[in-house]
């Protein structure tokens, strides 16, 4: 009987000790990527530079109606420089000493930020540069983009004289207007609520895609400038 309870015990043992040895060799299941909300990014995305280049920066900034805001604040004793890169073009200018608040009509996507000056880094290409994800959970920006896909986009700037006026009424209506005949029945004309207090960004959807966008410098009150249109190469087909 004893040795029959010590046989039966040794062998549960093997038993026992084969599981757990099959056990670690199990993989657990790969936790899922964490959900991104992207209502969880800041308003405002702060940022400090010195004269090494941008030392902090969030990751995240959702849009504002008027564009991404940018906090800088310059810890360096001299005047410095930002230049920020996206998908739509940039744009840079001088950062004084203290605090400086920058608007970026930039659209959803990748937002690269860079602080210049003098320091170690002098030359921009080897300035460090800070991505930030900008995220547009209101929707200020969309249609910013137009949707060429692999089509050639036209850019036209219209050239004036000195003190040339402007012409008064709304965006929307002066954008139909240099348009023309371009326009389709079906096709939708907005202004862009993505724009800066002196400006206005009117875009032509057509089956949903941005295929054309016309930008408007505010000279006076209901008084406005045709600054640039863009368009897709297509755009010109007026017909369906």
């Amino acid at each position: 009987m004893v040795r029959a309870a010590v046989l039966a015990a040794v062998v549960a043992g093997a038993l026992l000790g084969a599981t757990s040895a099959c056990g670690s060799d199990l993989t657990p299941p790969a936790a899922p990527p964490p959900r991104v909300d992207p209502t969880d990014a800041a308003a405002l995305a702060s940022i400090t530079c010195n004269r090494n280049g941008i030392r902090g920066a969030p990751t995240r900034v959702r849009t504002q109606p008027d564009g991404v805001h940018l906090r800088f604040e310059n810890t360096a004793n001299a005047t410095l420089r930002y230049s920020v890169d996206h998908l739509q073009g940039g744009q840079g200018d001088t950062l004084p000493r203290g605090t400086s608040t920058v608007v970026v009509q930039a659209p959803p996507g990748e937002l690269r930020v860079q602080c210049l000056g003098p320091g170690r880094y002098p030359d921009p290409e080897k300035m460090p540069t800070r991505t930030i994800q900008v995220t547009d959970p209101s929707g200020y920006a969309a249609g910013a983009l137009l949707d060429c896909a692999n089509e050639t986009v036209v850019v036209s700037h219209p050239v004036y004289a000195d003190n040339a006026p402007g012409q008064r009424g709304d965006p929307v209506e002066l954008a139909r207007t240099d348009l023309g005949a371009r326009l389709r029945p079906a096709d939708v004309v907005r202004r862009l609520w993505y724009a800066g207090p002196d400006e206005a960004i009117v875009i032509v959807q057509r089956g949903g895609l941005t295929v054309a966008r016309t930008k408007f410098q505010r000279l006076g009150k209901d008084e406005w400038l045709l600054e640039m249109t863009e368009r897709c190469a297509t755009f010109n087909d007026s017909t369906d």
